[in-house]
């Protein structure tokens, strides 16, 4: 990694403008390319996680897809995935929520079980701005380079890393509740997340990860609002001082608008995602109608508003999901 001039105090200034004590600025960090020949970060956007890869199934492990870029990035933003590039915040959360040292040669999946320990100990995760940019890594690849798990190992070896490798991936499910089969190591499950500020419902919700239906998985890219406490007593006993306020019927009513925002803004960028995937499968069923000289059961256009009646129910549905699972 690379450090621009003066990181130190620009990262400090960045955490102060979050104006919340329980921050952790967090993300991938930009590639050494942009870093200009002054050793500034001359651009307008940052970088953000907000979209996981694709999962086949619920108990998939769920991880981001890499870098995504917030233009005009003047203040941090609020996120809901951990990223493992870099991690800065006040000591108490690396205090109060330590890393699980029992997940054995687990690459993906550690930032999700990150996310959920921090984020259930009410610790907030932002993106730097533009301003706060200041960490750097080498994305090139040196295929000359070999990695530690293409190191040849005995027959033996090899096959107790599989193992170990499986038992840390049931880790990961066990902990975010998703489905899984075979052997876990539960060793100190209870230290390592115990964490009750908020839930692990009301993390899926936030995450965007369906321990039911992969399908229902939401990207975060939308604006994300703070998510209340369910235990606040917690934080204001480390934080002599701060009150978290019981919400009233205005802040009630504007944390079901937020929700119902929140929503809406996530089915619509999962609408743009798969709206060219769904007119290619339907030209491609017309196409395929065409060479076989039949009709389609009916046109285009009388197929369009049966869908958005599925739209609107799959809508209704996936709102309803994510209500209880965030206000319960």
């Amino acid at each position: 990694s690379q450090l621009l001039a003066d990181w130190d105090t620009k990262l400090v200034k960045e955490w102060v403008r979050t104006d919340n004590e329980m921050a952790v600025l967090t993300a991938y960090p930009s590639g050494f390319h942009m870093i200009d020949e002054n050793g500034t970060y001359p651009h307008l956007s940052a970088s953000h996680l907000c979209d996981h890869s694709k999962r086949s199934g619920p108990d998939d492990i769920p991880f981001a897809t890499g870098i995504l870029f917030i233009e005009y990035s003047e203040r941090p933003q609020l996120s809901a995935f951990f990223g493992a590039g870099l991690s800065f915040s006040k000591c108490h959360a690396e205090k109060r929520v330590p890393v699980d040292n029992y997940t054995k040669w687990l690459f993906f999946g550690e930032e999700s079980l990150r996310s959920y320990a921090l984020w259930s100990h009410g610790y907030d995760l932002y993106s730097p701005s533009r301003h706060g940019s200041v960490v750097f890594h080498n994305w090139t690849n040196d295929p000359s380079r070999t990695s530690y798990m293409q190191h040849p190992l005995p027959e033996a070896a090899r096959r107790r890393r599989a193992d170990e490798e499986k038992a840390s991936g049931n880790r990961v499910r066990a902990v975010l509740t998703l489905p899984f089969h075979g052997d876990v190591d539960t060793t100190g499950l209870a230290w390592f997340y115990n964490g009750s500020v908020r839930s692990i419902e009301s993390f899926l919700g936030f995450h965007g990860v369906s321990n039911a239906n992969a399908s229902w998985d939401q990207e975060r890219c939308h604006q994300l609002h703070w998510v209340p406490y369910e235990r606040p007593e917690i934080v204001e006993q480390l934080l002599p001082g701060w009150v978290q306020e019981a919400l009233g019927a205005h802040e009630r009513s504007n944390d079901t608008h937020n929700l119902v925002a929140d929503t809406l803004e996530a089915l619509k960028a999962q609408w743009a995602k798969d709206k060219d995937h769904m007119l290619h499968n339907m030209e491609l069923m017309h196409l395929k109608a065409l060479e076989e000289r039949t009709h389609l059961p009916a046109s285009v256009a009388e197929v369009l508003p049966a869908m958005a009646v599925m739209v609107a129910l799959a809508s209704v549905a996936l709102w309803w999901k994510y209500s209880q699972a965030t206000l319960h």
